[in-house]
């Protein structure tokens, strides 16, 4: 539902935004000045200069129009012409020396009406002099405003020697005054400062924070990406792969290269027994493994722990895991996760990963070597069913050939001889014997 703006409101507005950019244009900081604190202290200083510039000046010509004394009115109308070139200052990059200089434009002008009003020296600097120390606290460093609230302090216990009209009792009254609100006034600042530096300390940290995790964001990208497109990559190579140890070496070298795996390797779930025999592996220690058939025994470390339960093995420092099975071929195994190769609930095998480094080894990995096992799955499948094809194909065509040798032969010891030699092509056996007995029939 869209809400009426009435037209009072729209004209408050518009006068509003007006007026913001008017005074943004009035007190904004030089193009040259870059850095945000400065910036904000440009800004303060020219916003504290032109208002003092215009309050002098109308201070001035009030004195003037209402006939109170001359010297007065000069002295204001002095310090706003003064306070009015500091103001152009601040607009400059030379803000820091104009803030300081409107500083001591009001010290000096309180000493200044002190002196040329015997016996109101304590009015004179208290209507001066306070406003200087607080301008001190908010355009000057520490050490400034220190330095300001000593002076000062100096200055009027000098005073009884300029001025004999002041005596000591007082200026140690009045000194005593400033240097206790110029005291707390550096001990507001300081804290002040405290403050800001916790919170630029935490604002830095946050920052430093938001870095690492941006960085750490864009790792996780460009490693998904990395992930998928090794995922589609195998996924390619699979489709074209007929023949199940290919296939194993296809996935072992794929993943391990990809990913720069400590090690990788598959077990191929054995039927009569249950093992995970080794089918794959990478590098001198997989070759080392598969000379000697290596296998696992059902249920037995992570690997069979995989294959029992048909889920996910995740190890990230197998110094702590129960059960898991150190491999002296793979010395410097610090991190392992199984993942069961399975169509619906059959478990065909295992894709095993190890990597050298503790924690190496995360839930990213997992899903990406899933991702890869389902792969495999389907890829084993395929090259199996490939296998007895081609398997039921040779034979049909090998019993085809000996039909049509047996259909040329000319007697039946030919015919038997042909069949014997093709029956021990088909069966693979070295020798084999066919006999035939004759019976003989009474006529």
């Amino acid at each position: 539902m869209q809400k009426n703006i009435s037209p009072n409101t729209i004209s408050r507005q518009v006068k509003t935004s007006r007026l913001s950019n008017l005074w943004t244009r009035l007190t904004g900081a030089s193009p040259s000045v870059t850095d945000v604190g400065n910036r904000l202290q440009a800004q303060l200083a020219a916003a504290i200069s032109l208002g003092l510039a215009l309050l002098t000046l109308i201070g001035s010509i009030s004195g003037l129009l209402i006939g109170s004394k001359t010297s007065n009115s000069f002295l204001l109308l002095v310090i706003a012409a003064i306070t009015g070139g500091m103001y152009w200052m601040t607009r400059g990059k030379y803000f820091k020396v104009s803030s300081a200089a409107v500083v001591l434009v009001f010290a000096a002008a309180g000493f200044a009406l002190a002196l040329s009003q015997p016996g109101r020296e304590s009015s004179a600097l208290y209507a001066l002099l306070p406003i200087a120390l607080v301008l001190g606290s908010l355009l000057l460093p520490l050490w400034g405003l220190a330095a300001l609230t000593g002076g000062s302090f100096l200055i009027v216990l000098l005073m009884p020697l300029m001025d004999p009209a002041f005596n000591s009792t007082d200026a140690f009254t009045v000194g005593g005054i400033f240097l206790t609100l110029g005291a707390l006034l550096v001990i507001a600042v300081a804290y002040r400062n405290s403050v800001e530096r916790i919170r630029v300390a935490e604002v830095t940290n946050i920052n430093k924070e938001l870095r690492i995790l941006q960085t750490s964001l864009e790792q996780r990208v460009a490693d998904r990406t990395k992930a998928l497109a090794t995922s589609a990559e195998v996924s390619r190579r699979l489709t074209a792969v007929t023949n199940p140890r290919q296939l194993t070496e296809e996935v072992v070298e794929q993943v391990k290269s990809a990913f720069n795996y400590y090690h990788a390797h598959i077990y191929f779930r054995e039927e009569a027994t249950g093992d995970l025999v080794m089918a794959g592996g990478t590098g001198e220690a997989g070759a080392a493994m598969l000379a000697r058939g290596h296998r696992i025994q059902k249920g037995r470390g992570l690997v069979g722990r995989a294959a029992e339960t048909g889920a996910p093995v995740l190890v990230p420092d197998v110094s702590r895991a129960v059960g898991w099975l150190p491999n002296p071929l793979l010395p410097e195994t610090k991190a392992e996760v199984a993942v069961p190769i399975s169509t619906g609930q059959e478990v065909l095998g295992v894709l095993d990963v190890q990597q050298n480094q503790v924690n190496g080894l995360g839930e990213d990995d997992v899903t990406l070597l899933q991702s890869i096992a389902s792969q495999v799955a389907i890829s084993l499948q395929n090259a199996r069913s490939f296998e007895q094809f081609r398997a039921q194909a040779e034979l049909e065509t090998l019993v085809n050939t000996i039909g049509q040798q047996i259909q040329r032969s000319t007697t039946v010891e030919d015919a038997l001889q042909t069949a014997v030699r093709g029956l021990g092509m088909a069966l693979g056996a070295p020798r084999v014997k066919a006999s035939i007995e004759r019976s003989t029939q009474d006529n």
